[in-house]
């Protein structure tokens, strides 16, 4: 895992992908580099990225895979789309039209390196896979005409890390990140050569172009996927918690007799800032932002090594460009204060966006997900409008007996209005009992925000609840920096829950001795309890 994040930040550190920015706004570009260094923070993303299929070849040592969902059809009933639904006004959901997987011609993907389908490897764990596809709605268009691009993938690897494709080598639905997107978008073709256009994803190489250019989906616009999960259901065997791009957000499954699970993912669209740091190019400034990503990277990947892609203040200040930082990334909430002073509001973009991603918990959470956590089961979602947040569930506090989880967004958007908070957590019901010890049914929430100066607002509301989660919504707070606590409150006391102590034994097997400490130990195979 610290591998993965390393790169990560690398790429972070070396990529950047121009934002799209709303009317009366600058683009990037009119920066004077060599006054100032722009840091993106990439809380959405202007382009609509589309998925292809990863599978490694014969013998090769790229023991990593990517499957993307086909649409379910005739002869394809598992490990696929079910369908994509829009709610019209009327309260109605309306199925969405498959029209065509994204249209690439064969000399990109082999340039690419990826693939437009791959057929089900079942000695590999592997369903048949495709690529983004193109659907369309009734009566339903966006600013760029009517087509939408709908992408779910699972990234994986390998169990054979040497030989990927020997017999006995299994793909492992075990990535994190984004899983399923749904863009606003219009697909076109440009004569061949470079794309000049920073708000598309084009194809490169090729006498005509491919390009897709994204639009704000339709406002006040409910969409939900349904999909059948087969041998991707184990994808939900660990970490399996979910990060919300939306708002009001719901998520049901439905088990089938033959073994699969169909699951249904609801969201409004959310609009989020996309802020940008403008670093002034002196010695403060280098300092601050050096020190910014240090913090990133102590927190992303604790123990490794930071390289400085920039050199020396002499080099720094001399070099044109500009960084990028996915504020869903673990780090950028350690790194948001670092340099929160020099965010330039004339420079924020604003993305609409529907989405899903997998969470990953990290240090102390690992222990109460992991306790309260059921295999296959979904054991909460997170949403919020904030441009920083930790791509992880939230933190248990057992001192408290509260649900902590801190987000960050600028004060104000571009235009100097202050920025409007919201925060939903979907939490399994199951989940929930564990946490608090007692059937939670009934019980009242009460919600404290603390703000970056220390002032407090604490809020107390009923929970909304269906048949396996209950949901906090929380809106109306301002940001910058924000911590938000949920504690559950009964008509009677509830005790903490007492935490289990452990013990020690001590094991024989003949002139060998074992000891072993945990909550109920037990002597290992072969070997039986010391008598006193």
């Amino acid at each position: 895992m610290k591998k993965l994040v390393v790169l990560l930040l690398i790429a972070s550190l070396s990529t950047f992908a121009a934002p799209s920015f709303g009317s009366g706004q600058n683009s990037l570009s009119s920066i004077d580099s060599s006054q100032s260094f722009a840091v993106y923070w990439g809380s959405g993303s202007g382009i609509a990225w589309p998925q292809l299929t990863r599978y490694p070849k014969d013998k090769d040592p790229n023991y990593t895979g990517l499957f993307v969902f086909p649409v379910c059809s005739s002869s394809l009933k598992n490990d696929c789309i079910i369908s994509i639904e829009f709610q019209n006004p009327t309260g109605l959901w309306v199925k969405g039209n498959f029209v065509q997987y994204l249209p690439l011609s064969d000399h990109y993907v082999e340039l690419a390196g990826n693939l437009v389908s791959k057929s089900a490897e079942p000695i590999h764990n592997f369903p048949a896979s495709e690529r983004s596809g193109i659907w369309q709605f009734p009566g339903l268009t966006h600013d760029g005409g009517s087509q939408f691009m709908f992408s779910s993938s699972i990234y994986g690897e390998f169990s054979n890390r040497t030989d990927p494709l020997a017999t006995g080598s299994i793909f492992q639905f075990d990535g994190v990140g984004p899983f399923m997107t749904l863009d606003a978008v219009s697909v076109s073709t440009l004569p061949g050569g470079n794309n000049t256009d920073p708000n598309s994803w084009c194809t490169s190489g090729e006498p005509q172009l491919t390009c897709i250019k994204k639009f704000d989906l339709p406002a006040n616009t409910p969409f939900r996927a349904t999909l059948n999960f087969k041998y991707a259901k184990t994808f939900w065997n660990s970490y399996n918690w979910l990060l919300v791009a939306g708002s009001n957000p719901s998520i049901s499954s439905l088990p089938n007799s033959d073994g699969t699970v169909n699951y249904q993912f609801t969201a409004l669209p959310e609009t989020r800032i996309s802020p940008v740091s403008l670093i002034p190019k002196t010695q403060q400034g280098y300092d601050d932002l050096t020190a910014g990503f240090k913090a990133f990277l102590n927190e992303a990947s604790p123990g490794q090594v930071f390289y400085n892609p920039w050199g020396d203040f002499a080099k720094w200040k001399d070099m044109n460009g500009n960084d990028s930082v996915d504020g869903e990334q673990p780090g950028a909430f350690s790194m948001w204060p670092l340099l929160e002073k020099y965010l330039a509001p004339q420079y924020f973009s604003e993305t609409n966006s529907w989405g899903f991603r997998k969470a990953q918990p990290t240090g102390t959470d690992f222990t109460w997900v992991s306790q309260c956590g059921a295999s296959g089961d979904i054991s909460g979602f997170v949403a919020t409008n904030a441009s920083i947040a930790k791509p992880a569930p939230p933190h248990w506090n057992p001192e408290t007996q509260t649900l902590d989880f801190k987000i960050a967004s600028p004060h104000t958007n571009s235009d100097g209005v202050p920025t409007v908070g919201s925060y939903d957590l979907g939490l399994s019901t199951k989940v929930a009992n564990c946490l608090w010890g007692t059937n939670v049914a009934g019980a009242k929430a009460e919600i404290s925000i603390v703000d970056s100066s220390g002032s407090s607002t604490v809020t107390t509301s009923t929970l909304r609840n269906d048949k396996n989660y209950i949901y906090f919504d929380i809106a109306g707070f301002h940001y910058s920096t924000d911590t938000i606590s949920i504690k559950l409150k009964f008509d009677s006391p509830v005790a903490p829950k007492p935490q289990a102590k452990k013990s020690t034994i001590s094991c024989v097997k003949g002139k060998l001795m074992k000891k072993v400490t945990a909550v109920n130990p037990s002597c290992p195979s072969g070997y039986k309890l010391k008598s006193a």
